[in-house]
């Protein structure tokens, strides 16, 4: 799990204090194996199925992860709403060679044809690097609402790095109620 390399490389970050609370209450979660931290690992998208067949995302279950509640259960303040589930996606993408001019989305590129012998992963994998050029990989988790894209994003690059990896958090979205006005209701 990545968890041990964020927490070593923390200090070099400057994630916030709400953010690196939550995570802490997350992790101590899954340790006791409470069914709403589980929700947090079940609905991020795992390795990616088909990736050699040229798919290029596995976004998770959104819904799963914005409609997780974490309630604090003892002390003062129980029933309190500590902090939702947060739907995050991360773009990831290999360093290329610069892109040439005219292509085919099913042609190997030229730089990867000395490594990509026929029958090994690489080779498999190097006959849909050209559509990185179009898009990345894109990664949906679930992450604590007291993290902020920036914090996200943070923790990406840093993973990225690791893997040799562009990553970016392109968004995050939280489950937020909506009132509707008088006007509203006369519309619909």
């Amino acid at each position: 799990m990545a968890l041990p390399y964020v927490l070593n490389a923390s200090e070099e970050m400057n994630i916030s204090d709400h953010c690196i609370r939550d995570t802490m209450t997350l992790v101590s979660g899954l340790r006791n194996i409470k069914p709403w931290a589980v929700k947090f690992v079940d609905s991020s998208a795992k390795i990616l199925d088909g990736l050699l067949v040229g798919t290029m995302s596995s976004l998770g279950v959104y819904d799963e992860c914005v409609g997780i509640e974490v309630i604090k259960e003892r002390g003062t303040e129980k029933g309190k709403l500590l902090f939702r589930g947060q739907y995050c996606v991360i773009d990831l993408k290999p360093s290329l060679p610069p892109k040439a001019k005219f292509y085919g989305t099913d042609e190997i590129i030229p730089e990867l044809k000395n490594i990509s012998e026929r029958g090994t992963v690489i080779g498999e994998a190097a006959k849909f690097a050209s559509m990185l050029y179009l898009m990345p990989i894109k990664l949906g988790i679930c992450v604590p609402s007291g993290c902020t894209l920036d914090d996200i994003n943070q923790v990406a690059q840093l993973l990225g790095k690791a893997l040799t990896l562009n990553a970016e958090a392109t968004r995050c979205e939280i489950k937020e109620e909506t009132t509707l006005t008088f006007l509203n209701y006369l519309v619909m």
